[in-house]
């Protein structure tokens, strides 16, 4: 259904275009379709989507509202995140920071767990992948290496909150390959060949 006005037949200016499951859209048309600015609401009247529309399609800034109440606002393209924009927990603390590609991840930017833990670097669909660094809650240094798929692979450094710390290999998110773990004064701890987070006696 849709209220609002039309020139030659077609919907232009300003209207109300509510769907059959009681979603609807207030703002503003262009040649029969959605271009402009305008809000997209849930059927219970919450706000779904506030910003701007190219063809019927979210585009340009806006900001996305989730039923579980996270948020996003940033840029969009082709009805999808794309471009930098911020993501929300629904508490109102921030989420990621950084780029987006069609609704994932990808690019740099700054991922902050709920418990205050944070990532900072490269995200490839939708997970940390490439390099980065992990901090602690405190902002002290967690983990400085390569990730793939969210998970420790490759070279890196992972630094205990005691002080210890391991400089090596990683696979799957364990200790694998050659690897030195030191003790908080530097001094070496174990200095060989690691298999799934345990030392192997050489």
């Amino acid at each position: 259904m849709f209220e609002g006005e039309y020139v030659n037949d077609k919907r232009e200016g300003k209207g109300k275009e509510i769907w059959e499951d009681g979603e609807y859209y207030l703002g503003e048309f262009k040649k029969g379709l959605r271009n402009g600015k305008g809000i997209y609401y849930y059927s219970n009247g919450n706000i779904k989507y506030d910003g701007e529309f190219v063809n019927d399609k979210r585009e340009g800034k806006g900001k996305y509202i989730s039923k579980n109440g996270e948020y996003y606002i940033g840029q969009f393209k082709n009805d999808l995140r794309n471009g930098k924009g911020i993501e929300y927990y629904s508490n109102g603390n921030i989420k990621y920071d950084g780029e987006f590609v069609n609704d994932k991840f990808e690019g740099k930017g700054k991922y902050i767990w709920e418990n205050g833990e944070y990532y900072i670097g490269e995200f490839k669909n939708g997970l940390r992948n490439g390099k980065g660094i992990g901090y602690y809650s405190n902002g002290n240094i967690k983990y400085d290496g390569e990730v793939v798929n969210g998970k420790f692979e490759g070279k890196g450094k992972y630094i205990w909150e005691n002080g210890e710390y391991y400089i090596g290999q990683w696979k799957n998110g364990l200790r694998n390959g050659k690897g030195i773990e030191y003790y908080s004064n530097g001094n070496i701890k174990y200095d060989g060949e690691w298999i799934n987070d345990e030392f192997v006696e050489k």
